[in-house]
């Protein structure tokens, strides 16, 4: 594992998106960046979390195009990929809408044993092949910052994912828990409301210390009874990948705190 110098990440360099009314709870839930010979690199993405009434989340994920797009599809260990870019955005999405939104813990709906296994399995595949076919998802509208955009989204048991090209600069994207409305309302945002200082060098120790203060949102994520869906993801076989792609896989993980 690279070590982490003290010096972490350097500041926020592009524009972050966020809800343009939460007044619920707010945090900075996930960024995902890398450390090369003990510097942190510019960040290639940021999530913030948001509660919202009726005991709904929704999650903004901002990454700016070209870095993402060289990160996620660049040269990796000597093989060129093509670029995933829109694609990849889409899979990150989904992967992470499909693990969290899995059924409850405990109960007659959680998963144990092979079941259990088998989703596990079969969770970055589903991603995948539903990701490569984001042009294909049901239509949305949006706003950012009071302008009309249009977006893709996708459901999956109690939630969606979606996302927007119509900026030119950055992906922007949305999961959403227990939230019916596919209208969501956005607007550029800094850390202060999510209690974070992007314009100084940051750390994971940064995300880590606002664990504790953060709400309890397994309720949420978890869903609350199983779904069909579910079932499709154990059923999805998971593929054997090439280096290339286990690199990719694992930028995709960069840094979620325990």
């Amino acid at each position: 594992m690279e070590t982490m110098p003290s010096t972490g990440f350097p500041p926020l360099d592009f524009s972050l998106v966020g809800l343009a009314e939460s007044p619920g709870l707010k945090w900075v839930e996930f960024f995902q960046g890398k450390y090369e010979g003990g510097t942190g690199r510019p960040v290639w993405s940021v999530l913030l979390a948001h509660s919202v009434k009726n005991g709904g989340l929704i999650v903004v994920k901002t990454a700016p195009r070209q870095r993402w797009d060289r990160e996620m599809g660049g040269e990796v260990e000597g093989e060129v990929n093509n670029g995933w870019g829109a694609s990849d955005f889409a899979f990150d999405l989904l992967r992470q809408m499909t693990d969290s939104g899995r059924p409850a813990l405990e109960g007659e709906a959680s998963l144990k044993g092979e079941e259990r296994a088998a989703y596990n399995r079969g969770v970055v595949t589903f991603a995948e092949d539903h990701g490569s076919e984001w042009e294909t998802w049901e239509s949305a509208r949006w706003t950012l910052g009071g302008q009309n955009i249009e977006a893709r989204i996708f459901r999956f048991a109690h939630a969606w994912a979606g996302f927007s090209l119509d900026d030119q600069d950055r992906y922007v994207g949305v999961i959403a828990y227990n939230v019916t409305d596919t209208t969501v309302h956005l607007a550029e945002v800094d850390g202060s409301p999510y209690d974070f200082d992007f314009s100084e060098p940051f750390q994971l120790e940064d995300l880590q210390a606002q664990i504790g203060l953060r709400p309890d949102t397994d309720s949420i994520v978890r869903a609350p009874r199983r779904y069909p869906d579910h079932q499709v993801v154990i059923n999805t076989r998971s593929r054997v990948i090439s280096a290339t792609e286990t690199r990719r896989r694992r930028r995709s993980n960069f840094y979620l705190p325990e």
